[in-house]
């Protein structure tokens, strides 16, 4: 598929979909709960969805696609979703109390986030630090991003207007991480994290860790 006579959208490099460049933040049919928790469907909507945007031109947050598009390249490598992947090699070794699917056992327990309840990643403040912790130092002997993968992560990638964020009207990405802006500073120059809705933030600042 040509999308704008500019990129077959099966030559968009993994980086795009990275920093939210892709053009495949929305599906243009709807797309039912069993579909949704079956995820090979949703993968098979992407793969035929045309881009809301020539790949590569912009960029916009790919709020409710981007875990299908890179958690589909994690299957892909690995024979994993994602879930069980970041359980068995991120979560589960930090002890950090974060899901990609909420354990059966533990529904009921976390508070429900209004009016959006985000996209099924789940977590609890002190397993995200845990994490983001571990992308720039050691914690417990564990650390998950080389010195020079985490100035890949935070190199700014784009910048500016966001075609597709919910009252973002600017962006910054790195690979893989929202960047610092005016609107939304993180914590401040060189750190890198993410933003959610109702102004959950979460970011690393290399520069403060601990020794």
């Amino acid at each position: 598929m040509v999308s704008g006579g500019r990129l077959p959208k099966d030559a968009i490099p993994v980086r795009w979909l990275l920093t939210h460049q892709a053009g495949l933040a929305a599906l243009d049919r709807p797309v039912s709960r069993t579909e949704l928790l079956s995820w090979a469907p949703v993968v098979r909507a992407l793969e035929e969805q045309t881009p809301n945007w020539p790949p590569g031109s912009a960029h916009g947050y790919h709020s409710m696609t981007y875990g299908f598009l890179v958690g589909e390249v994690i299957h892909r490598v690995t024979g994993e979703l994602p879930g069980s992947w970041v359980s068995g090699h991120v979560a589960g070794p930090l002890g950090a109390a974060c899901y990609l699917g909420l354990p059966g056992a533990l529904h009921g327990i976390p508070a429900p986030v209004l009016p959006f309840p985000a996209a099924n990643g789940i977590g609890s403040a002190h397993g995200i630090a845990r994490i983001l912790a571990a992308l720039v130092g050691e914690v417990d002997g564990i650390r998950l991003l080389s010195p020079t993968a985490v100035e890949e992560a935070r190199r700014e990638r784009v910048h500016g207007p966001d075609l597709a964020a919910f009252a973002m009207t600017e962006t910054a990405l790195g690979t893989g991480f929202n960047l610092p802006t005016r609107e939304r500073s993180l914590g401040g120059p060189g750190s890198f994290g993410t933003v959610g809705l109702g102004g959950c933030r979460a970011w690393a600042l290399p520069a403060v860790r601990k020794a």
